[in-house]
C-alpha cells in the first residue's frame, strides 16, 4: 500500500497537506465543472487508510481510477452511484449501502454519479497484510476469494446493521476533540472491519433466497419508496408489486440488507423524522403525527414514548431549552 503522496488523480487536485492533528491526511477537491465538495484521505495505520467523501454532483459525472490491489470496505451515508469495470458487470452503490470489493491490479474502475446526487461516504482501504495482523487468530486470506471465481473482481454487499451504520457515521464525523480524531478513527475502523469480517464468514443460510444484483436494486427501490411516503407507506404486497418482486423475497431481502424487518424500518424512519421535526420546526404535535403517518396524535404520542422513552412534548421542551441557552451564551460572549 502506498503511503500518502500528492500524485494527481484524474478529476481531482490536492488542495492541502494538513498539519496538526490531521497532518497524516490529504484533501482532494474535484476539478470537473458541476462537481463540488471534497475527498479526504487519512492514514490511520500502516496498511489502513480512510477515505471520507462529501461530494455533490450538479451533472452526470464519471471519475476513472486505477487502484492497487487493496480491500475496499465501502459505507455510504447518503447518495447512490455506480462502479463500472470494462468487460465486467457494473456494481451499483446504493444509498446507505455497504460492501467490500477486491480486484486485480491494473483494472480500471470508473465511478459514475447522476446529476442531483450527493455522496457522503467512508471507505477503508486495507492491505491483506494488515488484515492478517489484525486478525492473527484467523486464517485470513481474502485473496483466495478471487481464486474461487472465474472473474478477477470480487464484490460482496454487507448488511448495514445499526452497529455498522453507527461506526460509519462516527468515522465520518468523530465525536471527539481534534487531537483524538485519528486514534478514535483507527479504533472504530478496526471495529468496523471486525463486524464486516464476521458477516463475510457466516455460512450461507439454508433455503435462503439468492439475491441477485437486480433483486438488491428492487429492495433499495422499496426502501426509497418507504422513505418518500412515510405518511402513507404502501402495504408489503403493494410495495412488492411496485418494485416488481414477490412479498417473500422482498421481506427476506430487506431484512438481509438492512438488518430490520420492513415494519421495524418504517417505525424507525417515522420516529427519527418526528424527532427531527420536533427539534427543528414549530409544527404542532398533531401536524407531526400526520406527517409521519399517524391519524391520531394520541397513537403517535404512545408510539413515540415506547420508542424513545420520553414524550414528544418533552423532546420539544428540551430542544427549546437548549436553543435558549445557546442563544443566551452567544449574547453574553458577543
Amino acid at each position: 500500500m502506498q503511503e500518502l503522496d500528492q500524485t494527481s488523480v484524474v478529476g481531482w487536485s490536492v488542495t492541502s497537506l494538513d498539519d496538526g492533528p490531521d497532518r497524516d491526511s490529504l484533501t482532494f477537491t474535484p476539478t470537473l465543472a458541476g462537481v463540488t465538495g471534497y475527498r479526504k484521505v487519512v492514514q490511520l495505520d500502516s496498511g489502513l487508510q480512510l477515505v471520507k467523501s462529501d461530494v455533490a454532483f450538479q451533472r452526470d459525472t464519471e471519475f476513472p481510477t486505477d487502484l492497487d490491489r487493496l480491500y475496499k470496505f465501502h459505507f455510504r451515508l447518503s447518495g447512490a452511484g455506480l462502479l463500472h469495470f470494462s468487460d465486467h458487470a457494473d456494481i451499483p452503490l446504493y444509498d446507505q449501502g455497504s460492501g467490500v470489493i477486491l480486484h486485480s491490479m491494473g483494472i480500471e474502475k470508473v465511478e459514475c454519479f447522476k446529476r442531483g446526487e450527493r455522496e457522503r461516504a467512508v471507505t477503508l482501504l486495507v492491505t491483506e497484510e494488515y488484515l492478517r495482523t489484525l486478525f492473527s487468530e484467523l486464517d485470513v486470506c481474502f485473496s483466495s476469494l478471487l481464486d474461487q471465481h472465474d472473474d478477477d473482481i470480487f464484490y460482496s454487499p454487507i448488511t448495514t446493521t445499526p452497529g455498522i451504520a453507527a461506526a460509519a457515521r462516527a468515522l465520518f464525523d468523530p465525536p471527539v476533540s481534534a487531537e483524538l480524531k485519528n486514534t478514535y478513527r483507527r479504533i472504530r475502523a478496526q471495529e468496523l472491519l471486525t463486524s464486516c469480517l464476521d458477516i463475510l464468514m457466516q455460512p450461507p443460510e439454508e433455503n435462503a433466497f439468492h439475491l441477485k444484483a437486480q433483486d438488491i436494486e428492487k429492495i433499495n427501490q422499496a426502501r426509497s419508496i418507504i422513505v418518500s411516503n412515510l405518511e402513507n407507506v404502501p402495504r408489503v404486497r403493494d410495495l412488492a408489486h411496485l418494485v416488481g418482486t414477490n412479498e417473500s423475497k422482498l421481506m427476506y431481502g430487506f431484512k438481509k440488507l438492512f438488518d430490520q424487518t420492513i415494519n421495524d424500518y418504517v417505525r424507525t424512519m417515522r420516529m427519527n423524522k418526528a424527532c427531527e421535526l420536533l427539534q427543528t420546526t414549530d409544527m404542532s404535535i398533531t401536524q407531526i403525527a400526520f406527517e409521519v403517518g399517524y391519524e391520531f396524535s394520541s397513537n403517535f404520542t404512545n408510539a413515540y414514548k415506547r420508542y424513545f422513552g420520553t414524550t414528544p412534548s418533552n423532546t420539544r421542551r428540551k430542544a427549546n431549552t437548549q436553543s435558549l441557552l445557546k442563544s443566551h451564551s452567544s449574547s453574553v460572549h458577543s
